[in-house]
């Protein structure tokens, strides 16, 4: 009896399971997709002021359109090394994304996050580091020399400056700092000249080898003058700090030991009144006052347009008029 009662009250469940149970359906179980970022991490390294090199991340496990959002002040993002960096980017995944450091940071340890995206996707993470440091400070430096070949040594932070005709302007540049005479100089070539470093008339070069040859530079030109004119200075040297001092060095010639081609003074002008002479007599016994290091100029400050003057002039005993075939500008 009681099989009986089972029998008649589980058959008709059975039936109309089957009955609302479509015949052959099958069932599919679907899961989320998973974003996946490689690395997770980045660190770097830059000077305050630059942006830094870019270092990269991928976006992958998934097919689609992916974004990626930097958040913080200090990075930014793009899909391309050089250009195009911002906040965000989006692409198709795989996608290759491009980090660094904004040029507009400042100096310190600074942090921050990338966050990879895809909808209905769990968001992944990059987190980033950075070490920021002061800008290296670059000191202006510029040497000038005249010879008659053209002659340049970049790593040694010399330019030539070729001479010739007699009342011609010359100009030459080198590390954003320009050198140009004046149209009434009187440039003279002799193949004699050189510049003057303390041993008489040899080749020895008075500032620096270029190349690492002495008979490279300031060799064979000079400027002379036979008088000084305050109205009439020899050389102006531009594209100077107006904020910064300067020492300022310049180089006679012993013109192969011709007396009247030596460099008997020379004064200097920046921000303020012309500064006391130099003299230098390298044919007089004893020698003036530098004649083994050049006449040199020390806390010259160039004027509201970047720039220093120089004049030479005849201080007497030792020629009949003054010249040189060099000069070195350095910041202090």
């Amino acid at each position: 009896m009681k099989n009986l009662i089972f029998f008649l009250l589980v058959l008709p469940v059975l039936a109309i399971a089957q009955i609302e149970r479509p015949v052959g359906q099958r069932y599919t179980l679907t899961t989320a997709p998973v974003l996946a970022v490689s690395p997770n991490v980045l660190s770097f390294t830059s000077n305050a002021g630059t942006a830094s090199a870019p270092q990269t991340f991928v976006i992958s496990g998934v097919t689609g359109t992916v974004s990626a959002t930097a958040s913080g002040p200090d990075f930014e993002i793009s899909l391309s090394s050089g250009s195009g960096y911002g906040s965000s980017v989006s692409g198709s995944a795989p996608l290759t994304v491009y980090v660094r450091v904004k040029s507009s940071t400042t100096e310190g340890t600074k942090f921050g996050m990338v966050t990879a995206s895809f909808a209905g996707a769990e968001n992944k993470y990059v987190g980033l580091t950075a070490e920021v440091t002061d800008a290296p400070v670059t000191k202006d430096t510029a040497i000038f020399s005249l010879s008659a070949a053209a002659r340049v040594c970049s790593a040694d932070n010399v330019t030539n400056i070729a001479g010739g005709p007699t009342g011609a302007v010359r100009t030459g540049s080198i590390n954003g700092i320009s050198f140009s005479s004046i149209a009434t100089n009187r440039w003279e070539n002799f193949s004699g000249a050189s510049a003057f470093d303390g041993q008489g008339t040899t080749s020895g070069v008075f500032f620096t080898q270029c190349n690492g040859s002495e008979n490279a530079v300031m060799r064979n030109n000079w400027i002379k003058t036979a008088g000084y004119n305050s109205a009439s200075p020899q050389v102006i040297i531009s594209g100077l700090k107006t904020g910064s001092q300067y020492t300022v060095r310049v180089s006679g010639t012993t013109a192969g030991g011709a007396v009247g081609a030596r460099m008997s003074g020379v004064r200097v002008q920046g921000n303020g009144a012309i500064s006391a002479e130099q003299t230098y007599n390298p044919g007089s016994t004893p020698e003036g006052p530098n004649s083994n290091a050049g006449v040199v100029f020390t806390n010259i400050t160039p004027n509201s347009s970047g720039q220093i003057t120089l004049w030479l002039y005849y201080a007497g005993g030792g020629g009949n008029m003054s010249a040189f075939n060099g000069i070195e500008i350095r910041e202090q």
